[in-house]
């Protein structure tokens, strides 16, 4: 992923009330209320959907399910961030596993 969309995207989701980011020498993640719920990858964006919503995401242009050492995440779908046009196509899914995960951490 290019460098430029990847900030591009990091300082869009800052915005967001609550939204933190999580930086470790493989990736940068984001959370919000200390929950995850998207981090960077080399060709993309993963975030974290509810089940219903995963399955529409998964219609997305290149995007795919995402397999972490071997094990399929029913939760979590991969959108290829190539440039804006990819950006703007995450955002409204960005958007759904914020809510979703921030829903859910309201125990």
């Amino acid at each position: 992923m290019p460098t430029e969309v990847a900030k591009q995207l990091e300082e869009t989701l800052l915005r967001w009330k609550g939204v933190e980011a999580q930086r470790t020498k493989d990736r940068t993640s984001f959370t919000i209320q200390g929950a995850l719920f998207a981090f960077l990858t080399k060709t993309g964006v993963v975030v974290k959907l509810h089940p219903r919503q995963r399955e529409d995401a998964l219609k997305v242009r290149d995007s795919r399910s995402f397999d972490q050492k071997g094990a399929e995440q029913d939760d979590l779908v991969e959108l290829p961030l190539e440039g804006s046009r990819d950006l703007n196509q995450a955002l409204p899914w960005l958007r759904r596993a914020c809510r979703f995960v921030r829903s859910n951490s309201m125990g």
